[in-house]
């Protein structure tokens, strides 16, 4: 990181002067002034040094992460280099950006993150805004937990507006991004209600003559079924749909086109992005 780089001469400089007022005369005492300051200084403002780098270089993914992206991403192929890029970029940006804490477990795997990442980058592509800004934090749980929002609910997640938080169990987590056609994918389901309030998406007229099961039989499941798997006692409609949308295109463009039309042109995505895909 680029704070810790910058640290490394600052150090070198306080060494030297150290050195000289200890063995040679007391009066270059004054030259440990500034790097001491200027080091603080740094190493306070390090996370702000290394956002300000990273925006401006964005870091690479190595060849699990770029694995994973590509296994993941439907529309991968279709986008232009350039749009690959992006699409990277924000990923590795998105990830550097939230900090994650675990409760009750050695650490968080680095493969769940960039899990997150990815699902969030893939409803914000057609955006500018994709860090979702306000939820800086995620916290992995290693079994179904009660909250604040749901005491009396031992759930799989959540995504906490006033906290600026989202939470999730950690198997459920990694089986729905791994198999999506047999779990339901909570982390893109909160990251969508996170990203229907932040990019303030708007009415989707057509999800007025849809009902949840309507939704779920995309997948071939209902909404009973899932709020018992996820230990909720309602169902967000939209984020659901946009979760069929990113995990189910061809199947929802079959069954509830005007839906997936109409989210389509909510996401901003573009028609040869879904080429060979609907």
């Amino acid at each position: 990181m680029l704070s810790r780089i910058l640290l490394i001469p600052l150090l070198i400089l306080a060494g030297i002067a150290a050195y000289l007022t200890f063995q040679v005369d007391e009066d270059y005492a004054i030259w440990l002034l500034p790097p001491i300051l200027t080091g603080a200084i740094v190493f306070i403002m390090g996370p702000q040094i290394d956002w300000f780098w990273y925006q401006r270089n964005p870091p690479k993914l190595d060849p699990l992460e770029k694995k994973l992206l590509l296994k993941k991403v439907k529309l991968y192929p279709n986008l232009s280099l350039e749009e690959k890029q992006t699409l990277e970029s924000r990923v590795a940006l998105f990830n550097f950006s939230k900090s994650y804490e675990e409760m009750a477990m050695p650490e968080v795997p680095e493969d769940l993150k960039i899990m997150m990442a990815i699902s969030a980058c893939q409803l914000s592509l057609g955006f500018e805004d994709y860090l979702l800004e306000k939820y800086e934090k995620v916290i992995i749980y290693p079994h179904p937990f009660p909250s604040p929002q749901y005491p009396e609910h031992m759930h799989i997640s959540e995504s906490f507006e006033e906290d600026g938080v989202f939470l999730f169990e950690i198997k459920n987590f990694l089986h729905g991004f791994i198999k999506p056609g047999q779990y339901f994918n909570i982390a893109l389901y909160e990251l969508a209600k996170v990203v229907d309030r932040e990019l303030k998406l708007g009415e989707i007229t057509a999800l007025n003559t849809v009902n949840n099961d309507d939704l779920l039989a995309i997948s071939g499941t209902n909404e009973e079924a899932l709020k018992q798997y996820m230990g909720l006692p309602e169902i967000d409609s939209k984020a659901l749909a946009l979760v069929q949308f990113i995990e189910n295109p061809s199947r929802m463009s079959s069954m509830q086109n005007e839906l997936f039309l109409q989210i389509k042109q909510t996401l901003n995505y573009k028609d040869e992005w879904l080429e060979g895909i609907v």
